[in-house]
């Protein structure tokens, strides 16, 4: 059995006759994986599906995905491709695309009913990923990424996490596999590469010391991962209408523990706020001291709002608009009907929240009525009978559910270690 069978069945999880999503860019590392995944898949009478997002930052990316598109069809690869088109940001231009890019793959995936996403991630890029995050001082950064992690609507593997890019273009080349060689991987204009070009100038004996440390860290990651849940379910109730309360009481009587912490107000602010990427080490101390105070704070788009007896977590009053080819995702959070997308809203005035309170308290919920302040970031609709809460409170059945997905939930437990 190959070292990549060995890897995908330690995953498990998979479906008879899986469908199986693979991110292809058209470089070696993506390719080779795609025609790995593929075997894989023929082997246990599935199939292979390809996904391409062309940024359009280059005037050749067009035409190589025309290219990459032509090899596929040659493979009997199923491709889909989702253009990013329109003005894009002067600044912070890798991060905009790496967001779109993962937005357009899960709903890609979405539509196909591919609950799996393979990443052509490898050895080298894990390595490029734990420098970058330890600049930034961003959470469990020296773990890097992630085997497994779940999105919105798949999961995502990388399953080559443990392969240096050198094979991969050595597979490519025995199996007589072309790819595209992407001319902005050797600008010195974007951080990933300045950092690839300074790794490369490292000894293999530093860089065997790394991987060794990335392993470390990972289980450790994954340890605190566990713990984050059990103190989730313990002190944290998160509402389908995207909004939590945190039991101030209950935590400041359990033993202190600050990686702990910030954990688990990294999980809930990320939940809540729609955010991708966890806040630094530094903002979540200001905010877990300020929460210890029983004071609010504000971070990762998240305001924390002491009430209760504890603290109310709600997302600012801002609207995070949505890539256009996903119209029926609203606040970056919500899942409805593209048609009913644009019509959600905030309440407008106190007349509209206490509407809403008094109408929430009539249905005799379990879940108590929140404060003014918690309904007035709560997503909203005008219906036959005035301003109402999608079908989550149970009236006006006339509008369609309202799905609370955020990008990341509060928990994640799914940091496995490949071989």
């Amino acid at each position: 059995m190959s070292v990549f069978s060995v890897v995908m069945d330690r995953a498990g999880g998979f479906e008879n006759q899986p469908l199986v999503a693979v991110a292809v860019s058209g470089g070696a590392d993506s390719m080779a994986l795609l025609r790995l995944t593929q075997r894989w898949c023929v082997a246990r009478g599935g199939r292979v599906l390809a996904l391409t997002v062309d940024h359009r930052l280059r005037p050749e990316s067009a035409m190589e995905t025309e290219r990459v598109t032509e090899w596929l069809r040659a493979l009997g690869v199923d491709h889909r491709v989702v253009v990013w088109d329109g003005e894009k940001p002067e600044t912070g231009i890798e991060a905009a695309a790496r967001r779109v890019r993962y937005q357009a793959f899960d709903m890609m995936c979405r539509e196909a009913g591919a609950l799996h996403l393979l990443l052509g991630h490898h050895a080298g890029d894990q390595r490029e990923t734990v420098v970058m995050r330890a600049v930034r001082g961003l959470g469990q950064g020296e773990a890097g990424m992630a085997f497994m992690d779940v999105r919105r609507n798949c999961r995502v593997l990388r399953p080559l996490l443990g392969v240096e890019k050198t094979d991969l273009v050595a597979l490519c080349q025995v199996l007589g596999q072309p790819w595209v060689e992407d001319s902005s991987n050797v600008s010195d204009a974007f951080e990933r590469n300045r950092v690839r070009k300074r790794l490369a100038q490292t000894s293999k004996t530093m860089l065997s010391a790394m991987d060794a440390a990335i392993a470390v860290a990972q289980v450790r990651r994954m340890r605190a991962e566990q713990v984050c849940a059990s103190r989730m379910q313990a002190w944290v109730r998160v509402s389908s209408l995207g909004y939590a309360w945190f039991d101030l009481d209950a935590w400041r009587a359990a033993p202190q523990d600050v990686d702990a912490d910030r954990n688990l107000w990294a999980s809930v602010l990320r939940c809540i706020g729609g955010g991708v990427y966890a806040p630094s080490r530094a903002a979540l101390d200001r905010v877990v001291n300020a929460a210890l105070a029983g004071r609010g704070a504000t971070l990762g788009g998240c305001v924390v709002r002491p009430g209760n007896g504890g603290l109310w977590i709600v997302r600012e009053r801002r609207v995070a608009r949505p890539p256009h080819w996903d119209g029926a995702l609203w606040d970056g959070r919500f899942v409805t009907t593209p048609e009913w997308c644009d019509r959600l809203r905030y309440p407008r005035d106190a007349q509209e929240r206490t509407a809403i309170s008094e109408a929430w308290s009539s249905l005799g919920k379990s879940e108590e009525t929140p404060p003014s302040a918690v309904i007035s970031r709560i997503p909203v609709v005008e219906g036959a009978d005035g301003v109402c809460v999608p079908s989550l409170l149970g009236y006006d059945p006339g509008i369609p559910p309202l799905r609370f997905l955020p990008p990341h939930g509060v928990t994640a437990c799914t940091d496995w270690l490949a071989p």
